[in-house]
């Protein structure tokens, strides 16, 4: 209020004109009510709102680039082949065109990354059907080797230690293989119709030359036909994985057993064996790709981990799940269940 006058009178209004000086400040006072204070307060009134509206023109085209190249951004994130806009000669220019060159790399780096991953697959893909005809003959004369030679003989031991390894060499370059599709996200995995009981019995015809090398009985029982829809190559290197893990960790004189069955409207797939197991804290663990138990470590110091890493991928990209239980009294049951 103005000094000698009623709160809320008069408005006094002071503003500072020098720094110093004989007059560093200029007072006015205006009645409060009537024309005097909207005559006094309509210029300012009138200029900030003109400020305001001269900022809003300005910010606009400033703020729609911000938004298209927020959206550019957010888009390539997304995996879009977008284009990042550069349009003006400013600050915001520069940001645009480093982001844009940043985006023009990184897709080059994409691009080289996808053909040689491309490459390599192909290059696995061949080499394993190349080294697999020689190696089967392999494993045949071996075979035959084996069988001509007196039991227990060295010779019989040789050739039976040499048919082990080529039974190794022969799952680990397939395994390679089912690897480098399961890799592959961009191609998606084929779905047709599978016998699932006939597929059990061609894998387990197929490791009983293993078993028999190794002393160990090999068994399964299925339904006379169990269809599914699934990719065939990856699910016979699965369940070859699980087999072949049982029959090469077993016990000589050990048993290995694969049970089929109907389960509402999918099925349930068990593979046991009789043999040393693994300790409770390897369980959880097993089928992380290159994770070996101790006592795989221990045994077969040559492996890889990779078996059930593969079985338990294939089980994933199908919507299957797979379990590692203890079995009673001991050795392993793993427990294969979909639809």
């Amino acid at each position: 209020p103005v000094p000698g006058t009623r709160p809320r009178d008069q408005l006094l209004v002071v503003a500072r004109v020098a720094d110093e000086g004989p007059c560093a400040f200029v007072a006015t006072a205006r009645p409060v009510d009537g024309p005097g204070l909207a005559f006094t307060l309509a210029p300012a009134l009138a200029v900030s709102a003109f400020t305001v509206l001269l900022a809003v023109l300005a910010a606009g085209p400033l703020v729609r680039r911000v938004r298209r190249l927020t959206d550019a951004v957010r888009r390539a994130r997304a995996g879009e082949g977008v284009t990042i806009p550069v349009d003006g000669e400013d600050e915001l220019t520069e940001l645009q065109r480093a982001i844009a060159a940043d985006r023009t790399e990184l897709a080059a780096k994409v691009d080289a990354l996808r053909r040689r991953d491309e490459a390599l697959t192909s290059f696995v893909s061949n080499t394993t059907h190349d080294v697999m005809i020689p190696l089967t003959v392999l494993q045949n004369h071996l075979i035959t080797l084996q069988s001509r030679s007196e039991p227990k003989s060295a010779e019989a031991e040789l050739a039976g230690q040499a048919l082990g390894e080529a039974h190794y060499l022969g799952s680990l370059l397939q395994n390679l293989s089912a690897a480098a599709k399961l890799d592959d996200v961009d191609r998606p995995i084929e779905h047709v119709e599978v016998d699932l009981a006939d597929l059990v019995g061609r894998v387990a015809q197929r490791h009983r030359t293993l078993a028999k090398q190794k002393r160990i009985e090999l068994n399964h029982a299925s339904p006379e036909r169990l269809m599914v829809r699934a990719d065939l190559t990856l699910v016979e290197r699965a369940l070859s994985n699980l087999v072949h893990n049982a029959i090469r960790y077993g016990e000589p004189g050990g048993h290995v057993a694969v049970v089929l069955e109907p389960e509402g409207e999918g099925f349930r797939l068990e593979v046991l064996d009789d043999g040393p197991g693994v300790a409770e804290a390897d369980l959880a663990r097993l089928g992380e790709r290159r994770f070996r138990s101790q006592e795989a470590r221990s045994r077969h110091p040559s492996g890889t981990g990779l078996g059930l890493a593969i079985a338990r991928e294939v089980a994933e990209r199908h919507g299957w799940s797979l379990a590692f239980e203890h079995n009673e009294p001991s050795g392993l049951r793993v427990v294969l269940e979909g639809r």
